[in-house]
């Protein structure tokens, strides 16, 4: 095969480097072709993530409160669940309870969130954030 460059010049290529060229190039698109699709981030993923993050933070709160902190369980919230696509959602929590210093009761209230992403190489992030007041 004969190739004809800008300037005049006539250049000679050869089968084989015809077929190493066309391998190459197939090897860049292997990875491509063999990528497993990702799944979509499903509202019980997003529900169940976000109840974990609810519990994680009552107790956690409730030890970092030295005891003088307790959790009504019992009003802890889960909603406001936002779509972003199909492969990202997110919801919020509330917990609320009481600290007593020197024998007076306080209100104490977190609101957090957890938002779930499924990356494009089927990883999946959590990020998650927490507001405490009165704590």
């Amino acid at each position: 095969m004969t190739i004809h460059g800008r300037d005049g010049t006539m250049h000679r290529t050869t089968i084989i480097t015809g077929l190493i060229a066309a391998a190459l190039a197939s090897l860049a698109f292997a990875p491509v072709a063999s990528a497993k699709p990702r799944d979509r981030v499903t509202r019980g993923e997003v529900f169940a993530a976000i109840e974990r993050q609810a519990a994680k933070t009552a107790a956690t709160v409730e030890v970092d409160g030295g005891g003088d902190v307790s959790i009504d369980r019992s009003r802890t919230t889960v909603g406001h669940y936002m779509r972003y696509g199909a492969f990202r959602k997110s919801a919020t929590f509330a917990i609320f309870g009481t600290k007593t210093v020197n024998g007076e009761a306080g209100t104490v209230w977190c609101l957090g969130s957890a938002d779930i992403t499924r990356t494009k190489n089927a990883h999946t992030r959590v990020l998650r954030t927490l507001t405490c007041v009165g704590f």
